[in-house]
């Protein structure tokens, strides 16, 4: 990963973590109710979304598969951490358990688990392959893509198919017949499914089709509104206001620096946040002057430039 990404994206989650207040409620009494594939069922299918029901309060949910059960394991197939309630996952034919468990910051659930039995299978018709990268609604900055995929032991061949915006409607500009389970390509600025089709002798799959963007332009600077420079006021109450052109790529978030003194270090911050919408309200207590900025980041990585910086003094607060 781009550093200067990785910085940006550590940024934004210690931003938002520092100007949230946090309050985190005891989630060990609650129980994940796992939704799909049912317990014990037996299938041939290969692919599978893992899905439960969201457990109020719990920021991540923790999911494993092994085989052939939790009791006797032989293989650890997965053990992943994620943010949303279902995860999909390809699978050889076999015996498995799966297991969820959800958590916070401060408790966690216990697992529940459910049992699943793959047959062999040698068709491919009610099969699809799994998508490993780009991930589905991805934002990229980069115009250099590696497709990657999941193989499939019965299939000999892949087709990779790439269209512009939307699956149903969008015009081809990758249709390629491979051995391998990735290609490597260049591709423009904008928003594209892709899906990879399996096939051998006697069947093909089915396209299971994802989406991601790619966003290499900077957001706009954002323009300040209110309060206006050097602005006096006597009461604590703040509320900064702002504007910003939306450039039509992914989604763009605004990251507000109030501070002490003109270097916005971190020991002279007082406010340091990011928002979805061009205002943010704070209250301020202490008489002095006050300084602040914006910038905005989109969820490629992309940054614009800082806008300009504005004084404000807080006299004689009530």
């Amino acid at each position: 990963m781009n550093k200067n990404l990785f910085t940006i994206l550590m940024l934004i989650g210690i931003v938002v973590y520092a100007c949230s207040d946090i309050f985190e409620e005891d989630i060990e009494d609650e129980t994940v109710v796992l939704l799909a594939p049912a317990d014990l069922m037996e299938t041939d299918i290969l692919t599978h979304t893992f899905w439960w029901e969201e457990v109020d309060d719990a920021l991540k949910y923790n999911l494993q598969i092994v085989s052939p059960t939790f009791d006797d394991i032989l293989k650890l197939e997965l053990d992943t951490n994620v943010t949303t309630n279902m995860f999909e996952h390809q699978l050889n034919p076999g015996s498995y358990q799966w297991r969820v468990k959800a958590f916070n910051g401060s408790s966690e659930t216990g697992y529940t688990v459910f049992s699943l039995k793959i047959d062999s299978t040698l068709t491919l018709a009610n099969q699809s392959v799994s998508l490993l990268f780009p991930l589905n609604d991805a934002a990229l900055s980069n115009l250099n893509i590696n497709f990657q995929w999941r193989k499939i032991d019965i299939a000999n061949e892949y087709t990779l198919r790439v269209k512009l915006d939307e699956w149903d409607s969008g015009d081809i500009v990758i249709d390629e017949d491979l051995f391998t389970t990735n290609l490597d390509t260049v591709l423009n600025e904008g928003k594209y499914s892709w899906g990879v089709r399996a096939s051998n002798d006697n069947s093909v799959s089915i396209y299971k089709p994802k989406t991601f963007i790619i966003d290499t332009t900077s957001p706009g600077v954002p323009s300040l509104s209110n309060p206006v420079d050097n602005y006096e006021s006597t009461t604590g109450e703040i509320t900064f206001t702002w504007d910003r052109d939306d450039d039509g790529g992914s989604d763009i978030t605004d990251r507000i620096l109030i501070a002490s003194d003109t270097t916005f270090t971190t020991d002279k911050l007082e406010e340091d946040c990011t928002v979805k919408e061009y205002k943010w309200k704070i209250s301020i207590t202490e008489t002095k002057d006050y300084y602040w900025k914006v910038i905005a980041i989109d969820r490629a990585g992309n940054t614009s430039t800082y806008s300009e910086r504005r004084k404000l003094t807080l006299k004689n607060a009530k």
